[in-house]
């Protein structure tokens, strides 16, 4: 897609949605209506903001972490009426396809607790020098 020039941007959400076809015997629209319907489109949205293409959000992350690689990306106010912000994160790969998502983690947390200069440093990679 990206040959095309056509950039993609997906998001993955969980819950429960009403799916279905309205209309006349003539004209019908397929509908989805829910509450994970709104999330995941304003996830989608974020990609944009991200500069990511997959995006999806914690309740995903708490049932795909032991088999998909997960970054954390951003605190977004997906919801505007929200009091808090909801974690967004990046689908890298399989666990097998994507072996430093502890690096990503560990970049986050010093970013978010202020230090983004430690942050930056991991995802730079190991010192000049260093053997491993």
């Amino acid at each position: 897609l990206h040959q095309l020039g056509l950039r993609p941007s997906l998001a993955i959400a969980s819950g429960h949605a009403l799916v279905g076809n309205v209309g006349t015997s003539t004209t019908k629209f397929s509908v989805v209506l829910g509450d994970v319907v709104s999330r995941v489109h304003r996830i989608e949205r974020s990609n944009t903001f991200c500069g990511t293409t997959i995006l999806t959000d914690s309740q995903v992350y708490a049932k795909a972490r032991n088999s998909m690689s997960l970054r954390p990306v951003v605190a977004a106010y997906i919801f505007p009426d929200s009091p808090r912000a909801s974690l967004l994160y990046e689908l890298l790969g399989t666990l097998a396809e994507t072996p430093n998502q502890e690096v990503y983690v560990h970049a986050f947390d010093c970013w978010m607790s202020g230090n983004a200069a430690a942050g930056l440093a991991l995802l730079a990679g190991p010192p000049k020098g260093f053997d491993s």
